[in-house]
């Protein structure tokens, strides 16, 4: 079932957009707002923060936006943005910017693809000790990257899972590179807030979901 996107600048968030036209070109990630009282879109302004995301995210404006946004930040590109729920498919949820340029998609929360960054995450699996929010356990976690070229690049991490309060640490390596993922995990199971690593030219996405 696919949702149509809903416009984040003209419903009254300010938020920064996320775009890009060519793989692994920084320079392509542009940064737009939109001043909507006159209706008029501004001029570039500086990148956001996930602090300025939630402090712009009032819950009249994500009531308008139908009730849920995902606030994602990008600290290695410097850049944040809103985004909206379009498309479910199974039990994966992809979400948008509002100009559909950026997307990630997410299954229980866990990213298992990205769209519009350069050198996105084409793909990803998830261990099951990850999809059912274990601690002491290990896992085998397979990753597929565009690289320079447009070409897929797989690469095998081997994965360990530990608990610290509602906080689920997800600590990978593989022959080129390790990474870090936490989990915020809510009373229900479900994962509010977290920090997940993409590739090594994107890090890590900084995400919360507010209601």
């Amino acid at each position: 079932m696919t949702a149509t996107m809903k416009p984040l600048a003209t419903l009254g968030l300010t938020l920064a957009l996320l775009s890009a036209c060519g793989t692994g070109d920084r320079s392509t990630l542009v940064t737009v707002a939109q001043t909507v009282a006159s209706g008029v879109t501004a001029k570039p302004r500086q990148p956001t923060t996930m602090a300025d995301l939630r402090r712009d995210a009032t819950p009249d404006t994500i009531a308008a936006l139908g009730g849920t946004v995902l606030l994602v930040e990008a600290p290695q590109l410097g850049l944040a943005s809103g985004f909206v729920p379009v498309a479910q498919n199974g039990d994966v949820l992809t979400w948008h910017t509002q100009n559909g340029q950026s997307a990630v998609s997410l299954r229980s929360g866990v990213i298992v693809a990205t769209r519009g960054f350069g050198y996105d995450l084409v793909s990803s699996s998830i261990p099951t000790a990850l999809l059912n929010r274990r601690e002491a356990t290990a896992g085998t976690k397979i990753m597929q990257h565009l690289d320079g070229e447009n070409r897929i690049v797989s690469t095998t991490y081997n994965c360990n899972y530990t608990r610290e309060n509602s906080v689920l640490h997800e600590r990978c390596h593989a022959a080129e590179h390790a990474f870090h993922n936490t989990y915020q995990i809510d009373g229900s199971g479900r994962i509010k807030a977290s920090r997940q690593w993409v590739s090594p030219q994107i890090g890590y996405l900084v995400m919360e979901t507010v209601t």
